[in-house]
């Protein structure tokens, strides 16, 4: 691309609002939560160890903290939002 770690860092803040690695973060959430939906017999030790979470309460921290609670509960409030082409 061209551009040094600094400015690559700088555009992508730009034009996405968050840096590169807050937007793995993020992601990573969302995958775990999304895969929640999809299995909802799977349990949440399996999604974390999918994900690379080192633990349960390791996937649960993040969780919270990407939006704003727990994953089951998080997971429950999107099944009831109607989703397009959101997978």
């Amino acid at each position: 691309a061209y551009l040094s770690e600094r400015q690559f860092r700088r555009r992508f803040h730009t034009a996405i609002g968050l840096l590169p690695k807050e937007f793995a973060r993020v992601r990573r959430a969302r995958a775990a939560v999304v895969q929640m939906l999809s299995e909802p017999d799977a349990r949440l030790t399996a999604v974390a160890a999918g994900f690379g979470y080192a633990d349960q309460s390791h996937l649960t921290r993040e969780v919270v903290t990407v939006f704003g609670g727990p994953p089951t509960p998080v997971a429950e409030r999107l099944k009831r939002i109607h989703h397009r082409n959101v997978w």
